[in-house]
């Protein structure tokens, strides 16, 4: 079962890379937004392959992440492979990067790691309890996320002195849901109760966005790829 949705998630994953590139598609959430009801079934007939194809991305795109915090959550045993396409949609470029920003997906991701104590107060519809008191769900590809995301995000001290971890390419600033995940301690203390992340790396950081990324940073070893 769990290598059947493996392939699903490549080959879903592949033809999603394969248009993007083709057509150069920057997944611009004004692409839909724009779209008027006449204009949708003109290009649903094919006459704009391109416009047609970032729509169906990002409509796909939309609905897989919506079902997280219900239908994922209900199926805690195996969203491992959900995750990893999240994960591995991240990594495979700057317009998915642009998208995930878009979606504010530190906060989502984070929210949904948190569950009931994420500070987002209705930030997201009803969540199902995940986990149980015999098992942990498989939390590392959206620790990897996470990772891959706030190496692109820019860290500002008192709304000033832009950091970050990216040293080249397009930055993106942190929404205020992400920041106040970020400095919630208790994500820490669940990635440490879970065993995501080791003490070792909570201690002698010189600023939260030092603690921040060194945190997540540890999962880089266990990516499927080189970073």
């Amino acid at each position: 079962d769990g290598i059947v949705r493996n392939c699903v998630n490549r080959i879903v994953l592949q033809a999603i890379n394969i248009l993007i590139y083709h057509y150069n598609l920057q997944l611009d959430f004004q692409t839909i937004e724009q779209v008027t009801l006449q204009e949708d079934e003109e290009i649903e007939s094919g006459e704009d392959e391109a416009k047609l194809s970032e729509i169906l991305i990002i409509r796909f795109m939309n609905s897989y992440i919506a079902a997280m915090p219900n239908e994922v959550a209900k199926n805690w045993l195996r969203f491992s492979q959900y995750f990893d396409f999240i994960r591995d949609f991240a990594w495979s470029g700057e317009a998915h990067i642009r998208y995930m920003f878009k979606k504010d997906m530190i906060a989502v991701l984070m929210d949904f790691f948190l569950d009931k104590k994420s500070p987002l107060v209705g930030f997201s519809s009803k969540k199902n309890a995940v986990g149980n008191n015999f098992q942990s769900p498989i939390f590392d590809p959206l620790i990897q996320t996470l990772q891959i995301l706030i190496k692109k995000a820019v860290f500002r001290k008192n709304g000033n002195n832009p950091s970050t971890l990216q040293q080249s390419g397009e930055v993106y600033e942190l929404s205020e849901n992400a920041k106040k995940c970020l400095y919630c301690t208790e994500f820490y203390d669940k990635a440490i109760s879970i065993g995501s992340v080791s003490y070792t790396h909570l201690r002698a950081h010189e600023t939260p966005e030092h603690l921040v990324c060194r945190l997540l940073l540890e999962k880089k070893n266990n990516l499927p790829f080189t970073i």
